[in-house]
């Protein structure tokens, strides 16, 4: 969803920064989805085993925030 330009100059700056990657996100988030669901469907990964994954990348993601901030 496309933001009226007026109210697009009122926003902060990371809302603006926002409201412009939130169409990359999307799209990367209906990728994933079916990169996912592939893997399923080939027999390659199971819900449960997908989700440990999912749990290491969660921690990584934490750990790199706290040695950055």
């Amino acid at each position: 969803m496309k933001v009226d330009p007026a109210v697009f100059e009122k926003m902060l700056p990371a809302e603006q920064v926002f409201e412009e990657m939130l169409p990359y996100l999307e799209t990367l988030d209906a990728q994933i989805g079916g990169i996912i669901q592939l893997l399923k469907d080939k027999g390659i990964t199971t819900n449960a085993e997908f989700a440990q994954y999912a749990q290491r990348g969660d921690d990584a993601g934490n750990v790199r925030s706290v040695v950055c901030a």
